[in-house]
This record gives structure tokens, C-alpha cells and sequence, in this order.
């Protein structure tokens, strides 16, 4: 795991900021918009995100709702953009 991942993401989520990231050792980034964190059913740590652009392995076009186990996360970089909740698009705090 990446040092201090869960300190990024706090911060990412408190302060509004996106994140790029590379998830499961992909090359191409993904652009999120992070909004909570919580454990899963098997206890490991997720993030939900709202992914604005970049990458899918699906194939869905962004932009989406999608969880990331943190574990996964291979890179992770904080971007000067903001966001807003995306209460629209089914955020509830």
C-alpha cells in the first residue's frame, strides 16, 4: 500500500480536491472526484469515487460512480482541480 494513502485521501475528500490515480497496476490514469471512505463486507478499506475521466477497464465511458478497494491503488496524485458533491448524481452524506 501506498504510504500515507488513507491521509491523501482524507484530505482529498475533505478539502474537495480530484486525485489521478492508477489502480491495479494499469499504466493509464483515471481522474476521481473521492467522497467516503468505509470498510466492505470482507473488511477491507474502499473508496467511493465518482470518476470524471481516463481510463476504464470496462470500457464504460466516465463519467461514473465506482468503488476502489485502497489496496489497489497503485499511484495516486492530488490535483489542484475542485469539485463539488455530486449530489445529482446520488451522494448523500
Amino acid at each position: 500500500m501506498i504510504p500515507n494513502i488513507l491521509q491523501i485521501l482524507t484530505t482529498a475528500i475533505k478539502e474537495r480536491r480530484a486525485l489521478a490515480m492508477r489502480y491495479h497496476d494499469q499504466r493509464d490514469l483515471r481522474v476521481i472526484e473521492p467522497h467516503a471512505l468505509y470498510y466492505n463486507e470482507r473488511g477491507e478499506i474502499v473508496l467511493d469515487a465518482f470518476q470524471t475521466r481516463g481510463y476504464s477497464a470496462s470500457g464504460r465511458p466516465p463519467p461514473y460512480w465506482r468503488p476502489f478497494r485502497i489496496k489497489r491503488i497503485s499511484a495516486i496524485t492530488v490535483l489542484r482541480e475542485q469539485f463539488a458533491p455530486r449530489i445529482a448524481e446520488g451522494f448523500s452524506a
